[in-house]
């Protein structure tokens, strides 16, 4: 026993800690996986133990020659990456891989050079440090990931390139990871570093030479500085100036200063400076306090350049200790008044961060919720109360703590805490809601105590607020969690595959990925892919027998009603008339959200003539912008009016000619009316003709049988009144700096 223990200097004890340890890793839902997760965590744990187990091997065993010290301790450091590997290769062996080609080259790519950092990390404590060599190596790795903070507090990025950790995406979870090109030359680059330090380390201190400290220093910060001043320019830092050089334009209002890409026009940017002025104004009196300094935005011309010049493609995101936001273009109607007020709490927020106290999400995306006021073009009380209704419901001292924020789908975290923190605000003001947010104690802040206080608010949403029905319920909330995902990044990649194909004119290849992925478990997007592949190989009734065959599995989920639209939509192109119409108008009573309310509307105005709807859904956009342009050439269709101006704008026609279209009056009396007047007034408002925006949106009004629709209403009418008034006189005080 005592010979097995004293194996290669208690490597058998080095190797026990890293299996309990990865046997521990299994039962958490994203390390429990053969992929990115698992090989950050153990590339974090094998550092830290490589570096102990260096400077016990060098102790106990120190070798005849630094070269054969060299080559036994890696031999023995090498069993480090062998136990994690076996341990979930084992797990899923039994359990079903997710994907073995990803998981290896994550394992690779990230965990295997850990080895190698961490012994190099042993040696330098050993050159520098007869005793506590030990607590040298933890305050070098916890340098080593201070750059982290380093990075996320001084410059705008939210991804991070790391020794330790390899690669994080940050504080947004993004599904969409994989091994690419950029992070294998870090990790070459990481390799080259740390193995030349360990080499070095190793040469200095069986050959005694003079001033190895001095010169160990002074090497390692020369090539960490050269590497951290290059950094932007090879991807892997992003700085302010390198984000500014690719957003090369700039445009400067009264309270901020726009950061924009060149592909974005005039016209866009300029709406874009007026509506983050206006959402200032809101703001200043929501929170009775506004930033002092003015607020850097940086606009993105699309999801994809968000992603690479500064690491989130799915989410917009400000950073309010630097006092700026970041938004796709494409995103603003959605975003903009949320990223905003997060740069707000700033003035109230608690440490360096100035965030809320402990960092806890649920005040932070809270009170930025609460103050934009809206999710979706519904209130964000009403969005809360249709959750709360219709079986939606979650415990809010739950969602009060760290993690209990993502432990159900986003849009409920969001709305519930959007909707709670504007209750609050409303129930004791704003003044007694920043000290709670700068302290995060709920009963000191409040002095009451808080589960009375949260009865009295599920109180409010049972009576208060809309109930709506359980088909919008399912629409915004029929969603999973992170936790809940099954294989998230793995399924990601392979779908962005298959539309890559897809995109690419590739249908049979498209058709193959996602018929596998579908195969392996149910999934939306590879549902709708493999749909719509069949349809473009000419195989429409199997598309039709693949869709009616798998739609009943989606129903509860948010996902249903569009399947629903596309079945209806592939019924039609077959010429089952009688069924689709039947489809249509399901969809147009279950009223899941206003887009699909109006689409399944237009849809039935369509029905109308046969020959119109197929020729309709099988021509591009511009023939489907002169079948709409025909179809309200007599009266009007009010259901039609957002789908034409979508399709007016997606081939940028004029707006003077596309208004001349609308020369009879408009009549709002219901619902649609109401809604293809508000339509037209955002539509306006996007060009400049802020005196017919703001009648527009007047008409809107004329409907108000929907409170919740109402408020909208109101909201739309205010800024189009904010922009009439001083639209043009903060245009004429627009700089432009670049």
């Amino acid at each position: 026993m005592k010979k097995f223990i004293n194996w290669r200097n208690h490597l058998n004890i080095y190797l026990l800690t890293i299996l309990i340890i990865n046997i521990l890793l299994l039962g958490f839902p994203l390390t429990s996986v053969f992929g990115y997760e698992f090989a950050v965590i153990n590339s974090m744990i094998l550092v830290l133990l490589s570096g102990f187990y260096t400077v016990y091997y060098f102790k106990r065993d120190p070798g005849k020659s630094d070269k054969e010290f060299l080559r036994e301790l890696l031999k023995s450091l090498s069993f480090f990456l062998i136990v994690p590997f076996l341990v979930s290769i084992i797990n899923s062996i039994i359990t079903g891989f997710c994907s073995f080609c990803d998981g290896i080259q994550f394992y690779i790519v990230i965990t295997a050079p850990s080895i190698i950092i961490g012994a190099a990390l042993g040696m330098v404590s050993i050159l520098m440090l007869k005793q506590f060599r030990a607590g040298l190596i933890i305050l070098l790795y916890i340098m080593i990931l201070s750059i982290i903070g380093f990075e996320l507090y001084f410059n705008p990025q939210v991804y991070f390139y790391n020794p330790i950790l390899g690669y994080f995406p940050g504080t947004i979870y993004d599904e969409a990871i994989a091994v690419d090109l950029k992070l294998v030359m870090y990790r070459l680059a990481n390799l080259l570093f740390f193995g030349g330090i360990l080499l070095l380390a190793v040469k200095m201190i069986y050959n005694s030479i003079k001033h190895s400290k001095i010169i160990l220093i002074l090497l390692s910060l020369v090539v960490s500085l050269v590497f951290y001043f290059l950094s932007p320019g090879f991807g892997y830092s992003t700085t302010f100036n390198s984000l500014s050089d690719n957003l090369e334009k700039e445009l400067v209002s009264e309270h901020f200063i726009i950061h924009y890409d060149n592909k974005i026009s005039t016209g866009k940017i300029k709406i874009l400076a007026l509506k983050q002025e206006y959402y200032f104004e809101v703001l200043r009196k929501y929170f009775n306090s506004a930033p002092s300094e003015k607020i850097n935005s940086f606009i993105f011309n699309d999801d994809d350049q968000k992603k690479k010049l500064f690491g989130s493609k799915n989410a917009d995101v400000a950073k309010p200790w630097l006092n700026q936001i970041y938004v796709s273009i494409e995103n603003l109607e959605h975003t903009l008044k949320h990223e905003i007020a997060h740069c707000f709490t700033a003035n109230f927020g608690a440490g360096i961060f100035k965030l809320a106290a402990g960092f806890n999400p649920m005040l932070i995306e809270g009170i930025a919720s609460a103050a934009d006021g809206f999710y979706q073009e519904n209130s964000i009380h009403y969005m809360a109360g249709l959750a709360y209704n219709n079986n939606y419901q979650v415990n809010l001292e739950n969602l009060l703590t760290k993690f209990g924020f993502y432990n159900q789908p986003s849009s409920l975290s969001y709305i519930y805490a959007g909707s709670f923190v504007n209750f609050l605000v409303d129930e004791k003001g704003i003044d007694t809601f920043k000290t709670f947010y700068r302290t995060g104690d709920f009963e000191k802040s409040y002095g009451i105590e808080l589960k009375p206080f949260l009865k009295g608010y599920y109180n409010f949403l049972s009576f208060s607020s809309g109930t709506g029905n359980q088909y919008q319920a399912d629409y915004y909330f029929g969603r999973k969690s992170l936790f809940q995902k099954l294989c998230p990044r793995a399924i990601s990649l392979r779908l962005r595959n298959g539309w890559e194909h897809y995109s690419n004119g590739d249908y049979m290849g498209a058709q193959i990925i996602f018929l596998g992925i579908y195969s392996s478990g149910e999934n939306y997007s590879a549902l709708v892919g493999l749909v719509e592949s069949y349809k473009k190989l000419n195989r429409l009734n199997k598309s039709v027998k693949t869709l009616e065959k798998a739609i009943d599995s989606f129903e509860g989920t948010s996902y249903y009603f569009n399947l629903e639209l596309l079945f209806a939509d592939l019924l039609a192109v077959k010429r089952e008339f009688g069924n689709a119409d039947s489809l249509y108008n399901i969809l147009s009573e279950q009223n899941p959200n206003r887009r699909l309310f109006y689409i399944a509307n237009t849809r039935l105005e369509l029905m109308k003539n046969n020959r119109l709807i197929v020729k309709y859904l099988k021509g591009n956009n511009f023939d489907k912008y002169k079948i709409i342009r025909k179809l309200n050439s007599g009266s009007y269709k009010y259901s039609t009016f957002p789908v034409w101006i979508y399709l007016s704008k997606s081939y940028n026609e004029d707006y003077d000619i596309f208004m001349e279209q609308f020369n009879k009056k408009i009549i709002v009396d219901d619902y649609l009316s109401s809604y293809a007047a508000y339509s037209l007034s955002k539509y306006m408002l996007d060009n400049y003709d802020f005196i017919n925006a703001r009648k527009m949106a007047a008409l809107s009004l004329r409907y108000n049988a929907d409170k919740n629709f109402t408020s909208v209403l109101k909201s739309q009418y205010q800024m189009t009144g904010w922009f009439y008034t001083n639209g043009n006189k903060i245009l004429s005080e627009i700089k432009y700096e670049k």
